[in-house]
Parts: structure tokens; sequence; C-alpha cells
């Protein structure tokens, strides 16, 4: 048999090991869906709130009619409750875990960790505006996507900047220097929203007061983390979104004498390396794949990394 002949049975070997692995893993998560129904949250489509539907369903828990203190003790789910510094969610239908975490105690942007006394006010206001965006205990059916959560944490995090331009909720509420965004004007807010350097910004921190204020006027928040005025409404969130969906740049298609280059690269990789990394495929494939031992039992024959054969 000549090296090439071996060659193409290798990569067709690899190839079909692959589309195998892959095969295995979309059923699995058909079956997940399956067994999540037809009812189930976990919809791998981020549906955002409809504006038409200014109503919050009866029924919901109203974080309003809980003490403060004992929030950090509400299961928001069988993985998490309300006080830990990371939400995990991993355990309903998602397509990526990373979407399906939230991760409160680091040092963000703007250079400081949520989760120290300082700053536990913005902690529980940002924890109960992204409350209300957990699929099941959302306050509109549109939520409906685990797998996006983090990305609606990203959105809230606009408040943190006017929070501490403004010095907003800090210290112990009742002082006489605890200010709030009730304190605010309205041309103060939206003097900050314009400043913002992008059209995202602009809209997503819109976005943000504008659903605050919804929770805030049905009673689902505390009087001391509610927001009293209507800075922004309807048509200005509409007004930013439309601005930011007008800058945004869609992708160019690659030309073609470069996408044609792209691929004689590859090609000129396959040639010179294919040998070799087939090589290592079929040697180490027990270790390439990590603690797998199903995968690992598709190779009986491969080596270890820590055995003196691998070696």
């Amino acid at each position: 048999m000549s090296k090439r002949m071996f060659w193409d049975e290798g990569i067709e070997a690899a190839v079909r090991d692959l589309g195998d692995s892959l095969i295995q893993e979309d059923a699995e998560e058909d079956a997940l869906l399956a067994q999540a129904g037809p009812d189930a949250a976990g919809y791998f489509v981020d549906g955002d709130e409809d504006d038409e539907h200014e109503d919050v369903p009866a029924g919901l828990i109203s974080l309003a009619d809980i003490p403060v203190e004992e929030w950090d003790s509400i299961a928001v789910s069988p993985l998490s409750k309300f006080g830990d510094g990371l939400w995990n969610f991993t355990c309903y239908p998602h397509v990526v875990a990373k979407g399906a975490r939230l991760n409160f105690d680091y040092v963000n942007a703007l250079d400081f960790n949520l989760t120290t006394q300082r700053f536990v006010h913005w902690l529980r206001i940002s924890k109960a505006l992204l409350f209300y965006q957990i699929p099941h205990f959302a306050v509109s059916v549109w939520i409906r996507s685990y797998g996006s959560m983090a990305s609606r944490k990203t959105r809230l995090a606009r408040l943190f900047q006017l929070f501490n331009e403004e010095s907003l909720y800090l210290g112990p509420p009742g002082d006489t220097g605890f200010r709030t965004i009730n304190d605010l004007s309205v041309e103060t807010v939206l003097a900050f929203i314009e400043n913002l350097p992008t059209s995202g910004a602009k809209w997503e921190i819109a976005w943000t007061l504008r659903y605050w204020r919804k929770l805030s006027v049905s009673c689902m928040l505390p009087p001391q983390y509610a927001i009293h005025d209507k800075y922004v409404d309807k048509a200005t969130v509409g007004r930013y979104r439309e601005a930011y969906d007008n800058a945004s740049t869609p992708f160019s298609p690659i030309p073609l004498d470069d996408y044609a280059e792209v691929v004689v690269h590859c090609l000129r990789w396959v040639n010179d390396y294919g040998d070799d990394v087939l090589w290592v495929f079929r040697t180490f494939f027990r270790s390439v794949v990590g603690q797998q031992a199903q995968q690992a039992n598709l190779r009986p024959d491969s080596l270890s990394l820590n055995s003196r054969e691998g070696l």
C-alpha cells in the first residue's frame, strides 16, 4: 500500500470518527429538547420583550414582598441561590454553557468588584433586574432562553457607569449622603445617555432604564430600589435602537481571490503535516480526549502521555 493511499485512508477514518461524534452530540441535544417539551423555557431563541406588552403577568414572585435581607436565600435555579456569586442555569436546556452562567464576583471594567460591601446596593439592583429575566421568573413570555442570560447581564451593567459618575446607592439607605437615581433630573440622565460613546451603549442604558421603570410601577421592587421618574419612553428607546441598527456594519463577503488563497494555504498545511497529525491522533487519542472515557474506548490501542510507551 502506497504512502498516499495510507494517508487517504487515515484521513477518511479520522473524518468518520469525527462525524460519528457529532452525530452523537446532535442526538443527545435532540433528546434534551424532547424531554424539555414544547412548553419549556429553554427554546434556543433569545426572545426579547415586546414593547406592546406592558402588563406584568400575575402570579410572579414580587421581591417587594420579601425583606431585602432574605433575598440571598431565594433559589434562582436548582444550582444557585440569589446571594451566590455565580448563578448557574446549566441544568436547563442551553446551547453554550458560558451563556447560562452569570458571574458577579470579579473586577469589572470600572476596576471594582461588585460583591464587595461598598457596592452591595449595586449588586442587589443588578440581581433584582436580572431576576425578572430568568425565564421561569420572567415578566415577559418573550424571555425563553437560559443560554442568553450572560448577554442580558452585560446589558444591565451599563447602569454601573451612571451610578459611579453620580455616586448613587452608596452607604446605608436613609443617610443624608445616600443618593438614588430618583435624585437625578431627567435632563441629567438624558445627558449621560447622549455622552456615551456608541449607539449600542445608548440603546442598552435606555432599554434598561425603561425596563427598570416597568418593574417599579408594577410593584415588583422595594421602594429603596424602585425608579420613580420616567426618564425614557418607548419612542426614545426605539430611536436609540434604530440608530444602533443603522450604525451596525454588515459582514462583507471574502473576495474570491482571497478565499482561493486561504484554501490553497489550508491544503498546503494538510499536505505538509497531514501524516504527522494522523500519527498523533492514532497514537495519543486516549490522552487527547481527556476524561471522556466513552470516546477513549474507540481507540483501546492508543498510548498515554504519562506512560513509558507514550514517552
